[in-house]
């Protein structure tokens, strides 16, 4: 989709059970000689 001339890309995963989700991305970038990783910690709590 495009937001502000920026095309985006958005994903939808279920998470249900309480804990801790440990979530791994590689981002790929035509030109770029390396993939960017990023990791994010989520605990999933009742809310």
């Amino acid at each position: 989709m495009k937001i502000a001339g920026t095309i985006t890309y958005g994903n939808y995963f279920d998470m249900p059970n309480k804990g801790t989700y440990h979530i791994k991305l590689w981002i790929r970038i035509p030109g770029m000689s390396h993939d960017i990783e990023v990791r994010f910690t989520h605990r999933h709590t009742d809310g």
